[in-house]
């Protein structure tokens, strides 16, 4: 049982909950599907994924002094359990990982401005359409024009960007250079 498996995992000191709760991220969220243990619900019940996140201390039973700090993450599913059982609530899923020490600045509520400043969008990146060609149109634009000469979608889009997302003019371009474009420009057959 997963006691067992628990009861031989090192002894550990933990930080007090309600004193440095800051050195913990806990969160719960609704967990739909859960096994309906009575079979009234095919599609399951509501449970609850609760998520936590924080650091222990292991400590050497012998001497009982500290030995190697570390972090752990935690998820626990629990759902309803039938009914006549000693605890009304299940524990569906358990997943521990523990691992090296990673601090606990990304729960710190003080820091939170610090780590989610966002930098300003790189626009080197976001495609610029003529007036009255939208990103939809555009998607479109090459499908066709990738469906009509069998160029990759790569060539495509270069083709459409070098005539200002003119249907008619990427077809007249895309006739002028086919036969001196490589291989590679068009989907294999």
């Amino acid at each position: 049982a997963i006691s067992d498996v628990f009861a031989g995992l090192p002894k550990t000191k933990h930080p007090d909950l309600t004193a440095e709760a800051r050195k913990y991220m806990i969160e719960a969220h609704i967990q739909p599907g859960v096994p309906d243990l009575t079979g009234q619900s095919l599609s399951g019940v509501d449970g609850f994924m609760i998520t936590m996140h924080g650091d222990f201390v292991e400590v050497d039973v012998a001497t009982g002094q500290s030995k190697k700090k570390r972090s752990f993450d935690r998820t626990i599913v629990i759902g309803p359990n039938v009914p006549g059982s000693p605890s009304q609530v299940r524990v569906v899923n358990d997943i521990l990982t523990i691992r090296a020490y990673g601090g606990a600045q990304a729960f710190d509520p003080d820091n939170f401005e610090d780590w989610t400043a966002t930098a300003p969008p790189d626009t080197a990146n976001i495609p610029q359409f003529p007036a009255g060609v939208t990103l939809e149109m555009a998607e479109q634009m090459v499908i066709e024009l990738q469906k009509q000469t069998r160029m990759t979608i790569g060539y495509a889009k270069d083709c459409l960007e070098q005539v200002s997302w003119d249907f008619a003019r990427a077809m007249q371009a895309f006739e002028s250079v086919k036969g001196n474009l490589p291989a590679d420009a068009f989907v294999a057959a």
